[in-house]
């Protein structure tokens, strides 16, 4: 990403690159989003892997139902602080691995259950998962375009309208299959959309409707998650 960005603008920002490297942009906002916006996402995987040590101890001492209570509340403890204090919109505190706390804890939940009782979190029914997902998706856009903080408490929404979306495009046959393989290439395409978006919108602005922008920009990004797992793979 580092050299892309500097064959497209002849640039490199030592300082932002270097806190990729050594961890420190997840504390300064004017980096966090550095070569990507989406990179902020690497800080708080890090930090999930920083604190994994600790989740898995607390699991031990309690069950995963009172764990993800207890993480709920914590999400919802810090999404109340960062929106009384008015920094629900720097990078830094908006995304701090808490916020996210309650869907890990959730998937724990869901992976023990499956486990030792065999339940099937998709089994539900068609009707329910569409009610789920209009209201949670129109309850979402409220939040996002109507209330002035509404991108920090968004995230519960958000999840439920697209976890209903998934059921129900497997449920009726939709992209099963894209579906039940792209867990596999799902990082490399998070991390290198953006990238793609860039080389291609540098090179077409000027003559390229942004349909085909797009349109080109996701053929690329496929491509290039592709060789980039398969080069990690290999190695």
């Amino acid at each position: 990403i580092v050299t892309i960005n500097y064959l497209l603008f002849n640039h490199i920002d030592i300082y932002a690159m270097l806190g990729h490297f050594f961890l420190y942009k997840m504390f300064d906002s004017a980096i966090v989003s550095s070569y990507g916006e989406q990179m902020w996402f690497i800080s708080t995987l890090i930090q999930f892997y920083l604190v994994f040590p600790a989740l898995l101890y607390a699991l031990k001492k309690t069950t995963p139902e009172r764990m993800f209570f207890l993480a709920l509340g914590m999400s919802l403890a810090w999404h109340l602080f960062i929106v009384l204090f008015d920094v629900h919109e720097n990078r830094i505190w908006g995304s701090f691995f808490v916020q996210y706390l309650w869907e890990f804890a959730l998937g724990i939940l869901a992976a023990k259950r499956l486990l030792n009782k065999g339940h099937h979190f998709w089994d539900v029914k068609i009707p329910l998962a569409g009610v789920i997902f209009v209201l949670s998706t129109a309850i979402m856009a409220l939040l996002v375009f109507a209330v002035p903080f509404g991108k920090a408490i968004n995230d519960y929404f958000c999840f439920l309208s697209f976890l209903s979306l998934t059921i129900l495009f497997y449920k009726l046959c939709f992209f099963r299959s894209l579906l039940a393989n792209a867990g596999k290439y799902s990082l490399e395409i998070y991390l290198l959309h953006m990238v793609s978006f860039s080389i291609i919108l540098h090179y077409t602005e000027d003559h390229a409707s942004i349909y085909s922008i797009i349109a080109l920009s996701f053929l690329l990004t496929v491509l290039s998650s592709w060789a980039f797992r398969r080069a990690t793979r290999a190695l």
